[in-house]
């Protein structure tokens, strides 16, 4: 990267905007889940580091000031709906030619599951039970808590309903590492 400017080729992840240039686009995602593409010519593109890493201080914001309203999730919990936000429309991504991607409540709290198990493996529960996440309708709150701060976006049809019961954490995340009788714990 060369004065602020981010060059054909170059890639960054601010843990909340993932930016890669290729030689005709820029695609930049934002942790709303929304894409944008803009031309960029061959030796650089218009957007500087500066403006990623602003999102993502942006981001920090807005998650200090959901706490301070309600204080019932710990910060990390949003950062981690975020991450899992983004795993679930990379997933999705795959092989889809249109770049709009909308993730409802069951998509989210499957993407939410497999990152989960693959961050946090068998101490998975742990993590969230420390977070003060023990449910898909506390992942519902925390995402309706985004959205209402602006910072994710939802259909008309979108609902806080969407998440109850949405998945069993027990089933999701504890019975895969439950010992039997019989043999070793199972892997997921």
């Amino acid at each position: 990267m060369h004065r602020g400017r981010i060059l054909v080729g170059d890639s960054v992840d601010a843990s909340g905007a993932a930016l890669h240039i290729s030689a005709l686009f820029c695609d930049f995602y934002w942790s709303v889940g929304q894409t944008y593409s803009g031309r960029c010519s061959a030796r650089s593109c218009a957007i500087g580091i500066e403006r990623i890493i602003a999102m993502q201080k942006s981001f920090q914001e807005m998650v200090e000031r959901i706490v301070e309203k309600d204080p019932r999730y710990d910060k990390e919990a949003y950062d981690f709906v975020k991450e899992a936000l983004e795993f679930t429309i990379k997933q999705q991504k795959r092989g889809q030619a249109d770049p709009s991607v909308h993730v409802t409540a069951a998509e989210l709290m499957d993407g939410f599951r497999q990152y989960a198990l693959k961050e946090f493996g068998p101490m998975v529960m742990t993590v969230f039970e420390h977070w003060r996440v023990t449910s898909s309708e506390d992942v519902g709150s925390i995402v309706f808590n985004l959205i209402e701060a602006g910072v994710f976006g939802k259909t008309e049809s979108d609902r806080p309903q969407d998440f109850e019961s949405a998945i069993d954490f027990h089933a999701a995340f504890i019975a895969p590492y439950e010992t039997s009788q019989t043999g070793p714990a199972k892997r997921a």
